[in-house]
């Protein structure tokens, strides 16, 4: 191997390392990552997610809406599962996502406002 060759190999090893570390340090150290949180939702007032209970019995028809947080914002009860009723309020990088036809994934039907009725 050639002088140039192992400068050359080197440095790609310092840059993979940079960027691994660099990257961990981020999501460990600086929590820069989205949380996809389920919430409680109060069909009565929003479109609301709720699970096809088609799919088995241990599926539940509980109503929820979708919020996506920064780690680092977020409060220390939803990394400790612990949170109850848990909505964005005034912290920052914190949406809320309600129900819609365009937005289902698989498993999911929407409420529509002021019924209980599901959707398909």
């Amino acid at each position: 191997m050639s002088k140039l060759s192992k400068i050359f190999f080197v440095l790609i090893v310092l840059a993979l390392l940079g960027i691994t570390g660099y990257r961990y340090y981020e999501y460990v150290y600086q929590k820069n990552f989205l949380l996809d949180v389920n919430t409680a939702c109060d069909p009565q007032i929003n479109n609301c997610f709720v699970s096809n209970c088609e799919s088995g019995p241990d599926c539940s028809n509980t109503p929820y809406e979708k919020i996506e947080i920064i780690a680092k914002n977020a409060p220390k009860c939803l990394e400790e599962h612990t949170c109850e009723n848990f909505s964005c309020g005034d912290i920052e990088n914190c949406s809320v996502t309600y129900c819609s036809d365009n937005i289902l994934s698989d498993g999911e039907l929407c409420t529509k406002i002021n019924t209980n009725e599901n959707v398909q």
